[in-house]
């Protein structure tokens, strides 16, 4: 192997590394970014109430409450 396909090959390495770190560092981040506060579905619903967008605000209430079962708030638009 010349010493440029040798520069190449610890260039890839360094790369593949590199992403390698960057995909096990942010893997569990972006698991975390997928969960949606339900007080934006609520909001939404509310703007989709307000533009008499009704089967989307519904949807987006019933999202609400799927993300918060608790939240007594949220049963008033179910």
């Amino acid at each position: 192997m010349n010493s440029r396909a040798g520069a190449k090959s610890r260039h890839l390495s360094a790369w593949l590394s590199l992403l390698l770190g960057v995909t096990l560092v942010l893997g569990p981040a972006g698991a975390a970014a997928e969960t949606v506060d339900p007080w934006v579905y609520y909001y939404a619903g509310q703007d989709h109430f307000y533009n008499v967008e009704y089967d989307l605000a519904l949807q987006d209430f019933r999202d609400a409450l799927a993300g918060d079962p608790d939240n007594p708030f949220f049963y008033n638009f179910h």
